[in-house]
């Protein structure tokens, strides 16, 4: 804060003769000494502009300076003044007939509940919230209610209904907060073990905090995608993650940020046996534990250093961080003193483990060598892997270009001479190249997709729009056979944020399969639905079907099931992998569902957008 012109508001203000006067630059003053954490001033000017604000029958004023004052109290712990202040700004609120104050101030009271653990309390503060918006038609304070609601239910455990609230807030959530949102779903994901979600939202949110600059928020963001990539094992993700995240708190100087830090380098520093590091940064929490003010956060790190201790085979260090731990936590949590005891009681025995402690230790020893070992093979697959791409590549372009000569000297040669089409073995080799040359090119743009070459240009199209855009190829080919073909589109509009290219070579590559394996005088049906947030496009023949012990390959490349069509149509054995990886692209996925002799199924789901 610029303390000068804070004294010279504070000087001017005392100055004011006139109430009016007064009154204003008084609850500018108040506001900012809220912002800047001055919450005594907060409370001292707070009151006397409260007295002000009541001569001049000021009721905006003066909620506005209640609230600040409930705040302030907040946030020193007091949880009965607050709850008192609260309950009066709500009288007020009701007074002047002003709605929006109302949802504010509800919302504060369910913050207040939440912290002190009434979460019954919590959920009816949300619903006067709720109800106060869904009637004034007010979504951006409904975002955030909804955002509450997802909060209280994670704190419960009730991850499913917490994760349905942020689902339901994001739909409303403005542009500038969605970070948030998705961060709250992709942080409740992790805790709950959804790893692959977790990272889905986490990395959407981390795109949309380096959009608008927001450091603090991206840095934490970095930490729980690291910590995430550590639960998948993947050691070189996770530290690179998390070390960006480090380096970037590291400016900021927040302490509880630090600490959050410090606990995901400990965690992946002890997971790959680095001990060396993971005490380097147990001594740095050390530093900065006892300037920690929430005493559950506290709780929370102090647990993770003396487990660490323990891992590390420091026993006395964690038996004397066990018992600093347990200080702190009888003043907050009783319920869990039995368990505290029995831990207690199991370090202290830990002179009698000693022995096994150090053989444990030489066991650790050979399993740090045994690692660097593997990882050391592990880069060299690493690199092998690179090489055969790379000579892979080579050789598909060149025979791409080979293939490609021969087709163009055949076609000039018939151009010059028609007879030649009467050559049934120059008519073969046509054909060959023809088969080659789409084998070649499925393989390029395959390995185009495994480096993330393909470029994403997403528009947001009706998907009924698009399917009926594409729909004649599909029935002129039917035709070819005699497949009659049904269509059955929703009826209302699902917007969907689509690649034109990309998606209509996944419709393509699906309706061929379905054409190619089914008998003439059969029949295929393409249908849409929206389900929630996504929209789902089936794809269902009456064709030869694929075999039980086939379908877990099937979106492999090269799996050795391919068959040939009806009529005798070839595979390459690429199709499906490539429309996997472009639904993918998507944010979608695709599944199949089938019957030896009565057909397959294809179902693709992608979201929706709300427009």
């Amino acid at each position: 804060m610029d303390i000068t012109n804070y004294n010279a508001l504070y000087d001017e203000y005392k100055a004011a003769e006139d109430k009016r006067e007064r009154t204003n630059l008084g609850l500018e003053l108040v506001r900012k000494a809220y912002l800047n954490g001055r919450f005594d001033e907060t409370r001292e000017i707070g009151f006397e502009v409260l007295e002000l604000a009541d001569e001049l029958n000021d009721k905006d004023t003066y909620f506005r300076v209640m609230m600040h004052i409930s705040r302030a109290y907040s946030n020193q712990g007091n949880y009965v003044q607050t709850k008192e202040y609260l309950v009066k700004s709500i009288e007020v609120a009701k007074e002047i007939d002003n709605p929006y104050f109302q949802i504010a101030i509800y919302v504060d009271l369910s913050a207040l509940e939440k912290k002190n653990a009434n979460y019954p309390a919590t959920i009816d503060a949300l619903t006067i919230a709720e109800k106060l918006c869904e009637k004034h038609g007010d979504m951006a304070n409904l975002s955030t209610v909804y955002g509450h609601f997802g909060g209280t239910y994670i704190s419960l455990k009730k991850h499913d209904l917490g994760v349905y609230y942020y689902k339901k807030g994001l739909k409303i959530t403005p542009s500038e907060r969605l970070g948030d949102r998705l961060f709250s779903i992709g942080h409740t994901y992790y805790h709950i073990g959804n790893f692959p979600l977790a990272l889905g939202y986490l990395k959407r949110a981390l795109k949309l905090f380096i959009e608008q600059d927001r450091d603090k928020d991206l840095a934490l963001c970095k930490l729980i995608i690291g910590a995430t990539y550590l639960k998948k094992k993947m050691y070189k993700e996770a530290e690179e993650y998390i070390i960006e995240g480090y380096d970037l708190i590291h400016t900021f100087g927040s302490v509880v940020l630090d600490a959050q830090a410090y606990k995901e380098l400990i965690n992946l520093y002890l997971e790959i046996n680095d001990f060396e590091k993971a005490k380097y940064f147990i001594d740095k929490f050390i530093e900065i534990e006892d300037q920690l003010e929430d005493k559950n956060t506290l709780l929370d790190f102090m647990k993770n250093i003396y487990e660490a201790f323990y891992k590390l085979g420091d026993y006395k260090a964690a038996f004397e961080h066990t018992l600093k731990y347990l200080s702190i936590k009888e003043q907050f949590h009783s319920e869990d003193k039995q368990r505290d005891i029995e831990m207690i009681t199991a370090i202290r025995e830990y002179e009698q483990h000693k022995k096994e402690a150090e053989i444990y230790q030489l066991k650790n020893v050979e399993l740090v060598r045994s690692n660097k070992i593997i990882e050391e093979q592990k880069n060299d697959l690493v690199i092998l892997n690179e090489e055969k791409d790379n000579i892979m590549n080579t050789i598909s372009h060149d025979l791409k270009n080979y293939i490609g000569g021969i087709k163009m000297a055949l076609e000039a040669a018939i151009y010059k001479d028609e007879s030649i089409k009467e050559n049934k073995y120059l008519m073969m080799i046509d054909v060959q190249s023809d088969r080659a040359l789409k084998l070649v090119k499925d393989i390029l743009y395959t390995k185009k997709l495994d480096i993330n070459e393909s470029a994403v240009s997403m528009q947001l199209i009706n998907l009924n729009v698009f399917l009926i855009n594409v729909e004649s190829d599909l029935i002129v080919r039917a035709n070819q056979k005699n497949i009659t073909v049904n269509f059955e589109y929703c009826m209302e509009p699902i917007n969907c944020m689509i690649d034109n290219d990309k998606f209509h070579r996944v419709l393509a590559n699906l309706y061929t399969n379905a054409i190619k394996f089914t008998h003439p005088n059969g029949v295929i049906r393409i249908k849409t639905e929206r389900q929630g947030d996504f929209a789902l496009i089936y794809i269902k023949d009456s064709g030869i079907g694929i075999s039980e012990e086939s379908i877990p390959k099937l979106f492999e490349k090269f799996s050795g099931v391919g068959r040939a069509g009806t009529a005798g149509e070839e595979s390459t054995g690429l199709g499906l992998s490539i429309v996997k990886k472009l639904v993918e692209l998507h944010n979608g996925s695709i599944e199949v569902t089938s019957v030896v002799g009565e057909g397959t199924e294809f179902v693709v789901k992608i979201p929706c957008v709300v427009v």
